[in-house]
């Protein structure tokens, strides 16, 4: 058995009838297109990354086409349609609509494992509005298209499209620019900027050892921001270079630098964010504290761009599926959220028991009701961390213990017994805390498995 084999031989043993999680992204290059399909699980609390496929795309990248490349990775690997239970995708409209297909192929495998126990159809899109574009967008064969919504059910089963959450952020600092009509500063700026890496100027920059300017790039959002503060960083080279040796081309008067100045100050807060959600083991509970994160900075700054990008980024709160079970942040869950995210993770629980019976005779999971979901909150945290403080206002003192003498316990007897659980500091290592809940909370440890293992951005297909 060669190596190929045998990564192939552990990956089919790993997630032999059990819900996974995929990541996929297309490009186009010299003609020549790819799709990349990673999935993630999780092992004994160990998060794991795998490159299923890196395939070659020979037709135009149809979404029927797309499932069909797909179904065959999956085929290869077999793994069952109805065991996807996330896609984490661009927001390329052609990368939805496939997931949804493939949501929809699961509808028949679906109801020969457990016929109408894990229908989704009662799900909605809590924020459908929540909609983003971008003229800017013209990657890949305009493979991107202008439509996002952060996190939305698709079709039969428990199969849900996730958009890149990296990807997201990048539509809103886009909108937020054109929406603000900073068109004209940032011609100003790039045409100093290309005057500044011509020869003649970039030798005088190399002589003064000072960084060579940056040019940004239409399609990457954080490429402005370096553009401009690198500008901003050779403002006294380029006002005494353009009055002792009259080059003309580097002038900007003093509005033009505290307006490219002011950009730097409110793109930073998204530049920190960006760089945390380079992480590939990113949990949906972390990527909203770094939503957040990035959307009080920016209302610290308060500037007309920052508004305009705050506006872009309303968080979309189907990720309380997962948040429902993350004890850092359930307490923002408002009791619709909460009802929403119980039913689904009964629904989930009903999916994974119905995996792990394929091919033998139907039985009952076993279930058994935590006598304390009461965990212990450090109070060493950082009192001055603005995050903390939020949260931390949002908690009650209450802990919720069950009742033991429950009679004939359920799995949804289960889930509502840890509404109210606790907070822990939002720094804490989600890992780590369901660790130590392996044998107390035996069901609830294998939801968070699945939970935990949805990706919130393509970064591992992207490195």
């Amino acid at each position: 058995m060669d190596e190929a084999e045998k990564i192939m031989s552990t990956i089919k043993k790993d997630i032999n009838n059990r819900p996974i999680s995929l990541k996929m992204d297309c490009c186009t290059r010299l003609n020549r297109g790819i799709i990349g399909i990673n999935i993630q699980y999780h092992i004994k609390n160990k998060l794991v990354i795998r490159t299923l496929a890196m395939s070659n795309l020979e037709e135009r990248h149809t979404s029927d086409y797309l499932k069909s490349v797909v179904l065959k990775v999956l085929n290869r690997y077999d793994i069952r349609p109805d065991q996807v239970y996330s896609c984490t995708v661009d927001n390329g409209a052609n990368m939805v609509k496939m997931v949804r297909l493939l949501a929809e192929d699961n509808e028949n495998d679906a109801q020969e494992l457990n016929a109408g126990e894990i229908d989704e159809d009662g799900d909605t899109d809590v924020l459908a509005n929540n909609q983003y574009s971008s003229e800017n967008e013209i990657l890949n064969d305009n493979f991107q298209e202008h439509l996002v919504n952060s996190f939305t059910s698709t079709g039969f089963g428990m199969t849900f499209c996730i958009r890149c959450s990296a990807h997201t952020v990048q539509l809103c600092v886009f909108d937020g620019l054109k929406t603000t009509n900073l068109k004209v500063i940032l011609e100003k700026a790039r045409k100093v900027v290309k005057k500044l890496r011509t020869p003649t100027v970039s030798t005088m920059l190399k002589k003064k050892n000072l960084k060579k300017a940056i040019l940004d790039c239409d399609t990457r959002w954080n490429s402005i921001y370096h553009m401009l503060n690198r500008l901003y960083d050779l403002k006294q080279f380029c006002e005494l270079t353009a009055n002792d040796h009259c080059i003309p081309e580097l002038e900007l008067n003093n509005d033009d630098w505290e307006l490219i100045k002011s950009l730097v100050l409110t793109l930073e807060p998204v530049e920190i964010g960006s760089k945390i959600l380079q992480k590939a083991d990113l949990t949906i509970g972390d990527f909203y504290g770094c939503w957040w994160k990035i959307r009080n900075g920016l209302s610290k700054v308060n500037t007309e761009l920052s508004k305009a990008i705050q506006a872009s980024m309303i968080f979309n709160y189907m990720s309380f599926l997962a948040i429902y079970m993350d004890p850092r942040f359930q307490i923002l869950l408002v009791p619709e959220f909460k009802k929403k995210a119980q039913d689904h993770i009964c629904k989930l629980w009903s999916l994974i028991c119905a995996l792990k019976n394929v091919g033998r005779p139907q039985e009952v999971c076993t279930i058994n009701v935590p006598e304390n979901v009461c965990v212990t909150v450090d109070n060493e945290t950082d009192i001055t961390d603005d995050f903390e403080l939020f949260l931390k206002s949002k908690s009650g003192s209450n802990c919720i213990t069950t009742n033991s003498t429950i009679l004939q316990p359920n799995i949804s007897a289960i889930v509502k017994s840890y509404d109210g659980v606790q907070r822990i500091p939002y720094e804490s290592d989600i890992r780590e805390y369901w660790s130590l809940k392996e044998k107390k909370m035996p069901e609830l440890y294998e939801i968070s498995q699945i939970l935990m293992s949805i990706p919130a951005t393509q970064v591992s297909l992207k490195d």
